[in-house]
């Protein structure tokens, strides 16, 4: 693992870096693979591959804006958005795990989650949804990501056509909701039915959503 994890550092270039941050995904989907991948600090390289990939689409769009560049420059063959994608993935299936999650948040990376909500890519939306998703798990997070102003952008994504996205974005108001009066868990709970079953019931195959576990995090709060 120690190995694995290094490679995320310098010297490396973008193209390994990227296959490193898949292959250390795929290794977090077995949970006995968490422990060592935080003990060698993956969580940390993650999260420091992110904010300067995030910080860097931040900027080529704002220069692409006043239309002295094109968006989405690429780094080595590899574009920023990919790196995001990758990490926010890679933190996400972490993040199941409680000490990770602790970690997450210890390390403020909650905001950058949140501003990738409103991402234009829909991969990108997934991913930071199923992060928070994750981490409203735990009444800190849920009271961080609330903080954050994540309430708005996630109302707002109920209405999307990627049924992941729509899911997760739901299960993480779900959550949010946890220590909320009856009455506003009641409502809210009628809103998002009615959000997510109103306009096209042929997309959710009436009610079926056909997904894996990890998306059918809704029901546990029916």
């Amino acid at each position: 693992m120690q190995v694995i994890v290094k490679l995320l550092q310098a010297p490396s270039r973008w193209p390994l870096v990227k296959a490193v941050i898949g292959l250390i995904r795929n290794l977090a989907l077995c949970p006995a693979n968490h422990a060592p991948l935080r003990e060698h600090g993956a969580i940390h390289h993650l999260v420091r591959l992110l904010t300067r990939a995030f910080h860097d689409t931040q900027k080529r769009s704002s220069v692409a804006s006043s239309g002295s560049q094109q968006p989405g420059a690429y780094a080595d063959g590899v574009r920023m958005e990919e790196i995001v994608e990758g990490t926010v993935g890679a933190l996400h299936i972490l993040a199941r795990e409680s000490n990770n999650r602790a970690i997450i948040r210890g390390l403020l990376v909650i905001p950058i989650f949140v501003q990738l909500l409103f991402n234009d890519i829909e991969n990108i939306q997934r991913v930071a949804a199923g992060v928070l998703c994750e981490l409203a798990a735990d009444k800190e997070g849920a009271e961080m990501i609330e903080q954050e102003g994540a309430t708005a952008p996630l109302t707002e994504l109920l209405h999307s056509h990627n049924e992941g996205v729509a899911t997760y974005a739901a299960a993480v108001l779900f959550r949010m909701s946890e220590d909320k009066p009856q009455d506003y868990k009641k409502r809210l709970s009628m809103e998002l039915t009615n959000s997510l079953f109103r306009e096209d019931q042929n997309l959710w195959n009436g009610g079926d959503l056909g997904m894996g576990p990890d998306l059918q995090v809704m029901t546990r709060y029916q």
